[in-house]
């Protein structure tokens, strides 16, 4: 449908209208807001103001027939559809001034703010805790000074916070990112608000104190607590709540005892350094859990004992550092399965031993320290320790390898080999003469112990003294619990005894040979029968004896039992007697015949 010319223009007048109407709304309400920015600038000198050269309301005039109240279009501004501030970003303006006089509470839309790199004095006043909808505020690298003030902790739609590098002092809410900067005091609680807060830096301070268990209320994914004076005494078990945390630095402080196995729940961890604290105790194997791990330093501690082999599961880790440490023991092979490896560091601990030759495999490592330790051997073939520099392989004991500053494994080995004579001479030698000296003693005094067993068994002087029993077994436990001599388990009958058949508490299967004479009443004599058949049992080997027992009331033998009877139903037999031959009845007869000779 075609327009006609006075429509046309009717429609032109209406958007003009709708313009004005509301170019005159924007401008009542942003007034304000521009005085308020106007009256921070005139606290600032007017040497440092070039860039805020924008920052003027133009009145109406000649050349201007539309009155500027609107902060909208200045430099570092940013406005809302309805022409609210919302976003002041004056980074490295050269700014020189006052901060307390900011109109805080005359920008209530505010949500960002940004005045990085400026020569800005004073102190934060309260008025921060009106804005409400303020997600992120950088005040770092300035002259600010004083406390913060906790009115920070009503920001609780707050994510990121930087006081970089000012001279601020007191107590810091725990929301704030504080680098480089002169606060002290400790961390008040009220940290525990910002619920929103993913980034906080507290570094480079003189934080003491604790960190306030609040802290694990938070969903932080990065914390920096680095170069302060915390001394908590061990890292708090808190800290092992934040399982969102990504980054966490806790180096340059005063913390002692050992690492929490808490920290072990920080599964999606990438960063973790403790270095330069005075943590001791062994390396816990629970680090092996942060399987995300990309940066691992525990240097400059106190740190002991073996470094774990469980290490070898951060297959992510691409720079380890455990210098400056009292670890001992070998290096693990299992770190050469650190595929992402490039940075390693084990200087300046007690590491002994070879390093592994697995390392070799390590195609990605481009920088290691193993200098400081008590390193010995060949060096691996692999180009991050052919490239090292002397000062990082210096130190060790018996390195060698073809690396400027270290001797050739060849020559090395032919050193060995000249000076082991005088190796031999100096140690091997007396080493050999005191084992000799050792084998000897051993020797005698076997020779004389036996000798003296012998003596005991085959000594003669008994009459009228107390014969020594040589057996194993109690007599009185024989006589009075083994009911050994009951007529039921008599095996057979002699000359001068019955033998019988008793089983003893141990288990063990004797033959018992009662003699029928025994010596008169408390008198500790033996007879001669007695007293021959045990010289015949000790000097002729043809059935073990056990031992003897002599009392007022009974003498009885003790011998090994015979499954197939007496010796005299063995020999009668034929084929059990072939297993006597000649010369071995040769040689009872000849015992005999001597035992007879020398008989009392």
């Amino acid at each position: 449908m075609a327009i006609t010319l006075d429509r046309l223009v009717s429609l032109v007048l209406l958007v003009q209208f709708v313009l004005l109407c509301s170019s005159y709304n924007v401008t009542s309400e942003s007034t304000e807001e521009a005085n308020a920015l106007l009256k921070w600038k005139s606290c600032l000198e007017n040497n440092t103001q070039p860039q805020l050269s924008s920052w003027t309301l133009l009145p109406r005039n000649a050349t201007n027939p539309k009155p500027s109240t609107s902060p909208c279009t200045w430099f570092g501004i940013s406005c809302n559809p309805a022409g609210s501030v919302t976003r002041i970003n004056l980074t490295s303006s050269g700014l020189q001034g006052m901060l307390h006089e900011f109109p805080f509470s005359s920008l209530p839309n505010l949500a960002y703010i940004d005045l990085f790199d400026n020569v800005l004095f004073g102190t934060i006043p309260p008025q921060i805790g009106n804005l409400s909808k303020l997600i992120y505020l950088d005040l770092s690298y300035n002259k600010l000074s004083g406390s913060v003030p906790p009115e920070i902790g009503h920001l609780t739609k707050l994510e990121f916070l930087q006081l970089v590098n000012n001279q601020f002092n007191g107590s810091i809410p725990q929301e704030l990112e504080l680098n480089e900067n002169l606060l002290t005091g400790s961390v008040p609680a009220s940290i525990g608000n910002l619920s929103k807060l993913e980034t906080l830096f507290l570094r480079e301070n003189q934080f003491s104190g604790t960190v306030p268990q609040e802290i694990e209320n938070l969903f932080l994914v990065v914390l920096e607590l680095d170069t302060n004076n915390f001394t908590v005494g061990e890292i708090p078990k808190e800290l092992g709540k934040l399982t969102f945390l990504v980054k966490l630095m806790l180096n340059g402080n005063k913390l002692s005892s050992g690492i929490p196995q808490e920290l072990g729940s920080l599964t999606d961890l990438e960063y973790l350094d403790i270095s330069s604290n005075k943590l001791s105790k062994s390396l816990p194997g629970d680090l092996d859990e942060l399987l995300k791990l990309i940066y691992l330093n525990l240097s400059c501690n106190k740190f002991s004992q073996e470094i774990p082999v469980r290490l070898g599961k951060l297959v992510h880790l691409s720079q380890l550092d455990l210098s400056h440490n009292s670890l001992s023991g070998e290096i693990p092979c299992q770190i050469s399965t650190l595929e992402s490896l490039e940075k390693l560091n084990l200087s300046h601990n007690n590491l002994s031993g070879s390093i592994p030759t697995s390392f070799a495999r390590m195609r990605g490592l481009l920088y290691i320290d193993i200098s400081y330790n008590e390193l010995q051997g060949p060096i691996p073939d692999s180009k991050a320790f052919k490239d090292a520099p002397f000062e990082a392989l210096e130190g060790n004991k018996g390195l060698c390898g073809d690396v400027r500053g270290l001797q050739s494994c060849k020559l090395s080995s032919a050193h060995i080999s000249k000076g082991s004579h005088k190796v031999v001479i100096y140690i091997i030698y007396p080493l050999l003469g005191a084992l000799s000296l050792l084998l000897a003693f051993f020797v005698i005094s076997l020779i004389l112990k036996r000798r003296k067993n012998e003596w005991q068994i085959k000594r003669r002087d008994v009459n009228n003294k107390e014969l020594l029993m040589i057996s194993t077994f109690d007599g009185k436990i024989l006589y009075e619990e083994t009911n050994a001599f009951d007529a039921i388990h008599c095996i057979g009958e002699g000359g001068n005894g019955s033998v019988y058949k008793a089983k003893l508490p141990s288990g063990d299967v004797v033959a018992v040979k009662k003699l029928h004479s025994s010596p008169p009443d408390g008198v500790m004599t033996y007879s001669k029968e007695f007293l021959n058949e045990i010289r015949a049992l000790t000097e002729i080997n043809i059935v073990k004896l056990h031992g003897f027992c002599s009392h007022p009331r009974h003498s009885f033998l003790i011998y090994k039992y015979l499954e197939k009877g007496s010796l005299a139903e063995i020999l009668s037999k034929e084929e059990e007697a072939k297993g006597l031959d000649w010369s071995k009845r040769l040689n009872i007869i000849k015992s005999v015949s001597r035992l007879v000779l020398h008989a009392p």
